[in-house]
């Protein structure tokens, strides 16, 4: 499911809601809101648009990395869509981890690198691996003061969105690491923003 069949699987309608809500019961995430299996399907639509996409890659025993140097030799409209359904993987495997550390009280980045490995294979990248922006620790506390000022974000914007701007100070090293790579949060905002929102508004009313 690239994020154009997920356009379409994903009504920006009220009927979403009911879509969700039976994906919830059906698949038995009792334990994540509506926003956060949004959030897992666009990660899923990301990764299943990047396998698409490279599906006539050359795939070599040297994973690449997903970076400028390694896209700067794929024709542009390849390269402009791999860039958009990557920012969708990183963007909706946040979102999830964003909703654990506000029910959890920590950031376990070997979690995040997980999700990501996961929602990635198949393609010719890289993996991610936890020792990014940690100081050599895999699972971050929140500081009393950082859950609290959580708390007020995500109840101020129920679809998390805010995270990824004045929120995302408080947030895990590891995380502001990963979101904060050049060109990250640029190309999140430009590509993935305008499609979550359209729909998550209909999961918070």
């Amino acid at each position: 499911m690239s994020l154009e069949k997920f356009c379409q699987t994903h009504p920006a309608s009220a009927e979403l809601r009911g879509i969700m809500e039976d994906k919830k019961a059906r698949d038995g995430h009792s334990c994540r809101s509506l926003i956060g299996l949004l959030a897992l399907d666009i990660a899923q639509a990301g990764g299943e648009g990047m396998r698409e996409l490279t599906r006539r890659f050359s795939h070599s025993e040297v994973a690449m990395r997903f970076d400028s140097e390694s896209l700067s030799s794929i024709d542009p409209e390849t390269r402009d869509a791999l860039n958009r359904h990557h920012a969708a993987v990183v963007f909706g495997i946040s979102v999830v981890n964003i909703e654990d550390i506000l029910c959890e009280g920590e950031f376990d980045i070997r979690q995040w690198c997980d999700r990501y490995n996961m929602a990635i294979s198949g393609t010719p990248f890289r993996g991610m691996f936890p020792e990014i922006g940690t100081k050599g620790k895999d699972v971050e506390r929140l500081t009393r003061e950082q859950q609290l000022f959580l708390s007020s974000c995500a109840s101020r914007d129920k679809t998390l969105l805010i995270f990824f701007d004045e929120g995302r100070k408080s947030l895990p090293v590891g995380l502001k690491s990963i979101l904060e790579q050049p060109g990250r949060l640029r190309q999140i905002r430009s590509s993935v923003f305008p499609i979550y929102s359209e729909r998550a508004r209909f999961l918070v009313g």
